[in-house]
């Protein structure tokens, strides 16, 4: 019997397949090599177009945002070999899934219709039914053109993202979600089903805002009920940013990276009425601003908090933004080394980005100050979208 403990760490790849279409496989596992980048694992695990995946902080289970067939699943992990652990229904592009630090619930966000949804998890990790969230409202709906310039259609809700916040005094666990269609950042509290099993009442329902009733599919075995999902207030974005992805600083502030306007919005805590933060400043990813046709991808934080690491899709690079206290500025910005990079992952010393155009993962090398230095490795990878952490171990 092998110690699968003492085989070597694996990240998952994701990859949109040929009906979105794409020229990957799905989720490919992948191995550190001597360089610090990485070599194909396994054999890929065929799965439409998993846009995004998460891994479940203490079980092993990988979770997917599935978006060309609007749906969030869930697999077993086994080494280098998944094995389906079933479905839920999303909404239209699913995007993007987080999963709860405690391993409660996932949360996903859709591109294609602005719709956020909570899915409890049972003791194996498998998804239950959705809860749905209230719907955005436009904030600039007066004065937003009637035509979106980035996609040729009439404004809609694009939620993005989810990040999972702290625990709430009452046992709920506050969620921030971002739209990027609408320029908001919004916010929630959500009640596991043994808490809201015991506070929700019959008039909470037709509270404005409550959440809406989940769609059908097979509920989590040990759930108690579906829990609730309530809003605690929104903060509103220049018009036309487009926030995307998100992270938090170690003192609280969360930077939002803005697709449309190339900055990152920095939204500080507050406890006056209406939301649990506001905005205090936006500040440019790139020293000199984006060049046309410029896009933000994804924002990391490194592991000291010293910096964040966005991806510049259009000009291709790889910018870096110092935090120092309160203040933070454009310090750096290299070639990401490929076309279109989506996404990024901090392992260590080395900073993996997917490029989902040309087909390949690079390897930054970053340096004791945290800037990327060089190019190390590169692996060839059809259409990659996401690199998701290896599971917990069984």
């Amino acid at each position: 019997m092998t110690d699968d403990h003492a085989a070597p760490s694996l990240l998952w790849a994701g990859s949109y397949t040929a009906e979105f279409p794409g020229r990957g496989l799905g989720l490919t596992p992948l191995t550190r090599d001597d360089s610090g980048g990485h070599a194909v694992a396994g054999t890929a695990h065929t799965t439409a177009s998993p846009s995004f995946a998460v891994a479940h902080p203490s079980l092993a289970v990988l979770y997917t945002a599935d978006e060309s067939r609007s749906t969030v699943s869930a697999f077993a992990v086994s080494g280098a070999a998944l094995t389906s652990l079933g479905s839920q229904p999303a909404g239209p592009a699913v995007c993007h899934v987080a999963v709860d630090p405690d391993g409660g619930f996932v949360a996903a966000t859709c591109w294609g219709d602005g719709r956020v949804l909570i899915y409890p998890l049972d003791g194996a990790g498998r998804l239950g039914s959705p809860v749905l969230a209230a719907a955005a409202s436009d904030p600039y709906a007066a004065s937003r053109p009637a035509v979106d310039g980035h996609t040729g259609a009439a404004p809609r809700s694009q939620a993005h993202m989810t990040l999972v916040l702290d625990p709430l005094a009452d046992g709920s666990r506050m969620l921030a979600t971002t739209d990027l269609g609408y320029d908001l950042v919004r916010f929630w509290a959500w009640s596991p089903p043994a808490v809201a099993a015991g506070t929700a009442s019959a008039s909470d329902a037709d509270a404005p805002g409550a959440a809406a009733a989940p769609t059908a599919g097979p509920a989590a075995p040990d759930a108690a009920g579906p829990g609730s999902l309530s809003p605690l207030g929104e903060v509103v974005l220049p018009l036309g940013s487009g926030p995307r992805h998100l992270v938090r600083t170690p003192d609280g502030r969360l930077l939002v990276v803005t697709e449309y306007s190339v900055e990152v919005a920095v939204l500080e805590p507050t406890t006056a009425p209406g939301a649990p933060y506001r905005l205090a400043g936006m500040v440019p990813v790139l020293a000199d601003g984006p060049t046309p046709g410029d896009s933000a991808a994804e924002i990391a934080l490194s592991p000291d908090a010293r910096h964040v690491y966005v991806g510049v899709r259009g000009s291709d690079l790889l910018a870096t933004l110092e935090l120092d206290g309160p203040a933070l500025r454009p310090v750096a910005q290299v070639p990401s080394g490929g076309r279109t990079p989506r996404h990024h992952l901090i392992d260590g010393d080395r900073l993996h980005v997917a490029h989902q155009d040309s087909d390949e993962l690079t390897t930054h090398a970053l340096s004791p100050d945290g800037l990327p230095t060089q190019i190390v490795a590169r692996l060839p990878l059809g259409s990659p979208t996401v690199l998701a952490a290896e599971p917990a171990r069984a």
